[in-house]
C-alpha cells in the first residue's frame, strides 16, 4: 500500500490522507482523494464527476512540500500562493499512470504530495440540491477551468517580466 498526503487547492479544509495500492493508477488515487474529502462533510465539497477534478505533484524544485511549510497552512485557509501557482501551470498528472510510478514508491512522513484541484462548487447549488442542464453545466465547467488557467498563466507570464 501507498499512503498519499494531498491539500484541495482554492478552499478552505485540511490536509486529505488517503492509501491506494501501489500498482494502482492515478485515476484510483483521484477517487481516492474524492471520496476521502467527501466521506464527513454533509455539502460535499467537491461536486463534479472525478474526470473534472485534476492532481498535480506537490514538488517544488523537486522536493515533497513539508506539511508544516508556511505555503500548507496558505493552502488549507483556501490561499493559493506563487510556488503552488508555478505547479498549478504545468500539466496535471495522468490519470493512467501507475501510482508507484509518480512518487518512485516513496511518500515520506510530513510532507505533502498531491495537489487536489476541482471546479467551484458553483455548478451545483448545495443548498436545494437543484442541478443546471447537463450541457449548460459542462460549458460552464470548461468556462471555468480556461480562465482559472489562463488567470495562472498571466500572472507568472507578468511575474516573470
Amino acid at each position: 500500500m501507498q499512503f498519499f498526503a494531498g491539500v484541495l487547492v482554492g478552499q478552505r479544509g485540511g490536509v486529505v490522507c488517503v492509501k491506494v495500492d501501489e500498482n494502482d493508477r492515478v485515476g484510483i488515487l483521484r477517487r481516492a482523494f474524492i471520496d476521502e474529502v467527501n466521506r464527513d462533510d454533509k455539502d460535499k465539497r467537491i461536486q463534479c464527476a472525478a474526470d473534472n477534478v485534476e492532481l498535480f505533484l506537490a514538488q517544488i524544485d523537486g522536493v515533497w512540500l513539508p506539511s508544516r511549510d508556511d505555503r500548507v497552512q496558505q493552502l488549507t485557509k483556501g490561499e493559493i500562493p506563487e510556488d503552488i501557482q508555478d505547479i498549478l501551470c504545468g500539466y496535471p498528472l495522468d490519470a493512467t499512470s501507475s501510482v508507484h510510478e509518480i512518487c518512485n514508491g516513496s511518500t515520506p512522513e510530513k510532507t505533502i504530495q498531491i495537489l487536489i484541484v476541482a471546479p467551484p462548487r458553483s455548478v451545483e447549488n448545495a443548498s436545494n440540491g437543484n442541478r443546471q442542464e447537463p450541457e449548460r453545466v459542462n460549458q460552464f465547467k470548461l468556462l471555468v477551468k480556461l480562465t482559472v488557467r489562463l488567470k495562472v498563466r498571466l500572472k507568472v507570464c507578468l511575474w516573470n517580466q
